[in-house]
C-alpha cells in the first residue's frame, strides 16, 4: 500500500472531550499559580514590613524571657489569622468571579454547567491559601527568631534590613507579572489575527441550517436528487438569491470531513508520500456562487459534469502553487491518492478558502455525483443547507421549516444560524482564553505595582533620616526623590530582565493555543515590557516624591 506506516491510535473517552481544551485549562493553571505566587510575595512583604515595625517589641519579649519556639508560634498565628480572612474574602470573589467567566464561556466548554465553588473546591482553595500564607510568613518568622534580643532592642537597622529582603521578593514579582503578561500579549495577538482572518468566501447574508436526514432513506445519489428539489423550492422563497446543500456547515474542522492525499500524476510513490492531505468536497453547480468563492483560472462545474466519462475538479490557488508554482494547473491530472487511475483532470482554480477551519488546507472539489472508482455510483454527502439570503436567520427559519417538513416529514431540519454567527462561535474559545489570561495579567500587573510600592515605601521610611540630612544640608527634593526612584527602577528593570529570560522560556509552551503568531513575537513582549516598566516607574516615584515633601525639621525631630 502507499502508506504502509499508519497506525492506530485509542484515546481515553475523558481526553477525547477534553482533549481540544486541555492546554487552555492548563493555562488558566498556571495564570493562577503564578498570581498565587506573586500574591504571596506580596503577603511575604507585609509580613517583612510588619516584623521590621516590630525588632524592638520582639526584642523586649525575648529579653523577659520568651523563648524563639513562642515568638514563632505567635507569628504563624498571625499569618493564620491572615490566611482565614483572605480565604473568606476570597470565596465571595471567586463566586462572583466564576459566574462573570462563565458568561464568557466557549459553547463547546466540556462540563462548564458542573463547574462551581463547592466543598471541594472550597477545601482546595482554603488548602491552598493556608500553605501559601504560611510559606510567606517563614522568611519574617526566621529573621525575627534568629535575632539576638540586644541588637533587636536598638532597632538601628530593621527598616533597611527588611528592604532588602523585599527588594529581593519584588524583582520576584516582576519577573512573574512580566511572564503572564506576555502571555497574555501573544493570545490577545492570536486572536485578533483570527478575527482577521480572510475566510475566502463571503459570509455575510448566507445562513446555514442543519438537514437531519435518515441515511437509510437517503444515500449518495437519492441524496443528491433529494437535494436538488430542497434547492429548487429555496430559491423560489422570497428574499432569497441562491442556495446549495453542502456536507459541513463552516468551522467544523477538517477531522470532521473527508481528507485525501493527491497523486499528482507523474510522481513516483516515494514523492506521492510526501505529498499534504487536502480537503475533498463533493458540491453542486451553485455551491461557488452560493458561498461567493472567486474563480481564478478556467470554469467551474456544470449540470453535465455529473454524468459525464471525463473525471474533472476543481482546485484552490494553494494546490495549484503546491504542485505547479510556475505553472497553471488547469489541464493537469492527479489520482485520488489509493489509485492512480482514473485519473482527474482539473478544470478550474478557485481562491484559497478557511471554510473548515482557520488553518490552511489544500482544496480539491469535486462535482456532486462523481465517483472516485471506475464507474458505479457518485458520491454526494450533503447535509447542511446554505442560504444566499438578504433575511436573517430567525425570518427565514419558518419558511425553511415549512417547506422541508411538504417535501418530506422524514427529514427535520436542526439549528439555522447566521454564518457568521456560526463563525464567531469558532472564535469564542481564543476570545476566552485571551480575556482569562488578560484579567489574571492585569492582577498580577496590580500586584506587582504593590510591592513596588511597598517596598519604595518601607526604603523611603528606613532612609528618613538620610533624607532629613539630605535636605536640611541643602539638597533639592528631586535629588531626593531620584536617590530613590532610581533605586526603584534598578529593582524593576532587574525583575524585567529575568522575566523576559523566563517568558522567553515558557511561551514556547503557548504555541499550540496561537495563531500565525510567533512565541517570540516581539510585539507581545516589547508591549509587556512598556506596561511593566510604565507601572514600576509610578510605583517607585510616587512614595519616592511623598517622602521628599516631607519637612526635614520633622523627619530629624527625634535626633
Amino acid at each position: 500500500t502507499r502508506y504502509p506506516k499508519v497506525e492506530a491510535v485509542v484515546t481515553p473517552l475523558l481526553e477525547t472531550l477534553t482533549g481540544s481544551f486541555s492546554g487552555a485549562l492548563w493555562l488558566l493553571l498556571a495564570a493562577v499559580c503564578v498570581v498565587l505566587a506573586i500574591a504571596s510575595a506580596n503577603v511575604a512583604n507585609l509580613l517583612l514590613v510588619r516584623g521590621a515595625s516590630r525588632e524592638r517589641e520582639l526584642g523586649i519579649r525575648m529579653a523577659m524571657g520568651a523563648g524563639r519556639a513562642r515568638i514563632a508560634r505567635q507569628l504563624v498565628l498571625e499569618a493564620f489569622v491572615i490566611a482565614v480572612a483572605g480565604a473568606g474574602f476570597g470565596t465571595v470573589a471567586a463566586h462572583w468571579g466564576l459566574r462573570g467567566l462563565l458568561l464568557l464561556r466557549p459553547e463547546a466548554l466540556p462540563r462548564a454547567d458542573e463547574t462551581g465553588v463547592d466543598l471541594t473546591v472550597l477545601l482546595f482553595a482554603a488548602g491552598v491559601t493556608l500553605v501559601a500564607t504560611i510559606g510567606a510568613a517563614l522568611v519574617p518568622m526566621w529573621r525575627a527568631v534568629r535575632q539576638d534580643a540586644t541588637s533587636a532592642l536598638r532597632g538601628d537597622r530593621g527598616g533597611l534590613a527588611a528592604a532588602g529582603a523585599m527588594r529581593a521578593v519584588a524583582v520576584f514579582e516582576v519577573a512573574l507579572a512580566l511572564m503572564l503578561v506576555v502571555g497574555a500579549g501573544l493570545l490577545i495577538r492570536a486572536f485578533a489575527e483570527r478575527a482577521g482572518t480572510d475566510r475566502g468566501f463571503a459570509s455575510e447574508e448566507l445562513v446555514t441550517a442543519e438537514l437531519q436526514i435518515p441515511a437509510a432513506k437517503y444515500q449518495h445519489l437519492t441524496l443528491l436528487a433529494f437535494a436538488d428539489r430542497v434547492l429548487e423550492r429555496v430559491n423560489a422563497l422570497p428574499g432569497v438569491s441562491s442556495s446549495v446543500v453542502v456536507h459541513l456547515a463552516p468551522a467544523k474542522g477538517s477531522a470532521a470531513g473527508i481528507i485525501g492525499p493527491p497523486l499528482i500524476e507523474g510522481q513516483s510513490e516515494d514523492e506521492a508520500r510526501q505529498n499534504p492531505m487536502a480537503n475533498l468536497e463533493f458540491v453542486q453547480e451553485d455551491y461557488f456562487r452560493t458561498l461567493g468563492i472567486p474563480l481564478l483560472r478556467g470554469r467551474l462545474f456544470t449540470t453535465s459534469d455529473r454524468g459525464s466519462q471525463n473525471r474533472v475538479a476543481v482546485v484552490s490557488r494553494s494546490f495549484e502553487e503546491r504542485f505547479w508554482p510556475e505553472d497553471t494547473a488547469v489541464g493537469k491530472r492527479f489520482g485520488n491518492g489509493t489509485t492512480q487511475r482514473p485519473y482527474t483532470t482539473i478544470v478550474g482554480v478557485t481562491e484559497n478558502v478557511r471554510y473548515r477551519e482557520l488553518d490552511p488546507w489544500l482544496e480539491v472539489y469535486y462535482p456532486a455525483g462523481q465517483s472516485f472508482g471506475e464507474g458505479g455510483p457518485g458520491f454526494f454527502f450533503g447535509r447542511e443547507l446554505m442560504v444566499r439570503t438578504g433575511l436573517d436567520a430567525s425570518s427565514l427559519a419558518p419558511a425553511l421549516r415549512t417547506l422541508i417538513g411538504e417535501l418530506d416529514p422524514d427529514v427535520t431540519l436542526g439549528r439555522i444560524a447566521g454564518v457568521g454567527t456560526v463563525l464567531d462561535t469558532e472564535l469564542a474559545r481564543p476570545r476566552f482564553q485571551a480575556v482569562v489570561l488578560a484579567v489574571f495579567a492585569a492582577a498580577a500587573l496590580l500586584l506587582a505595582a504593590i510591592g513596588i510600592y511597598g517596598v519604595m515605601a518601607t526604603l523611603a521610611s528606613a532612609r528618613a533620616r538620610e533624607m532629613g540630612l539630605r535636605l536640611a544640608l541643602g539638597s533639592s527634593p528631586s535629588r531626593a526623590v531620584a536617590t530613590l526612584w532610581r533605586a526603584g527602577i534598578s529593582m524593576s528593570a532587574m525583575g524585567i530582565a529575568i522575566g523576559i529570560v523566563g517568558a522567553a522560556v515558557t511561551t514556547r509552551y503557548l504555541e499550540s493555543l496561537l495563531f500565525e503568531v510567533s512565541p517570540l513575537d516581539a510585539r507581545s513582549f516589547l508591549g509587556a515590557i512598556a506596561f511593566l516598566t510604565l507601572t514600576a516607574v509610578i510605583a517607585a516615584y510616587v512614595p519616592a516624591r511623598r517622602a521628599a515633601r516631607v519637612d526635614p525639621a520633622i523627619l530629624l525631630r527625634h535626633e
